[in-house]
């Protein structure tokens, strides 16, 4: 008997053994595992549902006047209380604009936009270079990290100011879970001026005053 023969006698005769192993104990565990377990009966389910829609949700509801972390009742700051924020805290920075809701930023004392709340606190800084821009916004994220609270925009941009190409940074403050302002916001606008007194931010802004002096 020829080698060849050996081969096939032995690939036609051998035990199942292996095959056994491979593919029968995982089916007859499926099997097993699957065979065990019952599903769900209507109530389970309903009961389930319900523990879902009813778990608490930290973010699902506004401030109240039972839950007033930035104690003003659940209600965005008015123009009468932005103003005076605005001159205690900001010192009447004209830099920083009260946007009212009307969209007029020049803080008017208007009848009209003191009924309403005012929508967001702005300010505008430019910069020698986009890099430095970056880096400016770099540092205006670390003081909010650090105060707990972040403006509703931080905007780096390029734009054409008296046919000159001009990089400017736009910050936007406004407590959104309020809709409007909050002690927060005029706080972190009063950090960000302190930040900017440091010599390495001086260097990332260009002093528009002093450039129209000179």
């Amino acid at each position: 008997m020829n080698r060849a023969m050996i081969l096939h006698s032995w690939r036609r005769y051998r035990p199942p053994l292996l095959t056994t192993i491979s593919y029968s104990a995982p089916r007859t565990l499926r099997m097993m595992t699957t065979s065990n377990i019952a599903p769900p009966t209507s109530q389970q389910q309903a009961t389930t549902n319900q523990t879902r829609r009813t778990r608490y949700d930290a973010t699902a509801k506004r401030p109240n006047k039972i839950c007033d972390p930035y104690g003003q009742q659940g209600r965005p700051m008015a123009m009468e209380q932005a103003l005076l924020h605005h001159r205690d805290m900001l010192n009447s920075n004209d830099q920083w604009v009260i946007v009212p809701r009307g969209g007029n930023n020049d803080n008017s004392d208007s009848s009209s936009e003191q009924s309403l709340p005012p929508l967001f606190l702005t300010r505008d800084l430019e910069h020698p270079s986009y890099l430095a821009g970056a880096e400016f916004g770099r540092k205006i994220a670390a003081v909010a990290v650090v105060h707990n609270h972040y403006p509703i925009s931080l905007q780096l941009r390029r734009k054409i100011v008296r046919k000159q190409w001009k990089t400017i940074t736009t910050v936007q403050c406004q407590t959104l879970v309020l809709g409007g302002l909050s002690t927060m916001d005029f706080h972190l606008a009063m950090m960000i001026d302190i930040e900017l007194n440091r010599p390495e931010l001086q260097q990332l802004i260009v002093d528009n005053d002093n450039a129209a002096k000179e």
